[in-house]
């Protein structure tokens, strides 16, 4: 019998897990829905995950439990009564995988907006530290000894093109992203390939004891780790551009490289493909967002990230 309830979900969950769930509440829906869970004794996360996202499911329980094992700072994963790092959650459109956590506590750093109050600092004194644990798991990564998802332009460029196109904006407006991506492909494919969380911003981590605690792996992928940096170094909004953003987002770089470096050397290619795998994002989040929900891209959308990365591009190439 399939779950179409949270209470449905929670009496699964409880039947599955030994933590007599008293009360269940959607926190997030997406490519994976997230619940909130109350027992006794703690809160417990729980992600579900579409079926057709079931293979970067389990690859993510996979990575987690590597990392974990090697000591590496990671949200835990609860096991069910039989042991098993996840479950099958019966949906109305098909079975949903399940894995429960242990509720992180913490707080979201956030330090790639702290440029918009004056009265802070440009860069977050933690921004360092960060980035290392990024380095961290990158070189931890290098030595997985099973194969990952391979991603790569079909991913990262030509999903966004495609949803524009089924949408049907106007050819101006695709041929000018289609145009930049290309660009950028071209120079991003070029680079060292490895190990990419895909998913590479503060949020999907707490700040707690002196460390960063990760969570969010179903992105993972074999691609270009340079991309997660790209994730970290846009320091404009993500739907704004004024004249200071890459300069900006160059000095946040550099301190990005400082703390990547302790851990994780990168090329010269790479760290000149840095405004190229900044700019990637946008083609990215879109293409997540159309592959996860069925979004429909707006004529606002599409324009406006249209003006972000022609100006993006513009001011990239004078700063190179």
């Amino acid at each position: 019998m399939s779950c179409k309830t949270n209470q449905d979900i929670l009496a699964h969950i409880n039947k599955h897990y030994v933590i007599h769930g008293e009360t269940i509440r959607l926190h997030r829906a997406g490519a994976g829905n997230v619940y909130f869970i109350q027992c006794p004794d703690a809160r417990k996360v729980l992600k579900l995950c579409r079926p057709v996202h079931t293979d970067e499911a389990v690859q993510a329980v996979q990575v987690i439990s590597y990392l974990e094992q090697r000591g590496f700072p990671i949200v835990k994963i609860v096991p069910a009564r039989d042991g098993a790092k996840y479950i099958t959650v019966p949906m109305p459109d098909g079975d949903w995988i399940g894995i429960l956590f242990d509720y992180l506590k913490g707080r979201d750093i956030g330090f790639l907006h702290r440029w918009r109050n004056a009265k802070q600092p440009l860069i977050h004194p933690k921004t360092k530290e960060f980035a290392r644990q990024v380095g961290a798991m990158h070189r931890l990564m290098n030595a997985y000894p099973s194969g990952l998802i391979k991603k790569g332009r079909e991913r990262y460029v030509d999903g966004f093109v495609a949803a524009l196109r089924r949408d049907g904006h106007e050819e101006t407006i695709i041929n000018d992203i289609q145009e930049y991506g290309n660009a950028i492909w071209a120079n991003i494919e070029k680079l060292p390939r490895g190990f990419c969380h895909g998913d590479m911003h503060p949020g999907n981590t707490v700040y707690h004891g002196g460390r960063f605690t990760w969570m969010d792996f179903d992105r993972v992928s074999i691609s270009h780790p340079m991309i997660d940096i790209g994730w970290l170094s846009d320091a404009s909004d993500f739907n704004q551009i004024d004249d200071g953003a890459v300069d900006r987002s160059r000095e946040l770089f550099d301190v990005i490289l400082s703390g990547y470096s302790l851990e994780r050397t990168l090329t010269e290619a790479e760290i000149s493909a840095v405004f190229d795998a900044a700019a990637l994002i946008h083609y990215d989040l879109f293409s997540s967002f159309v592959s996860s929900k069925n979004g429909i891209i707006t004529k606002a959308q599409a324009e406006e990230q249209r003006l972000w990365l022609m100006r993006w591009r513009e001011l990239s190439e004078k700063r190179r």
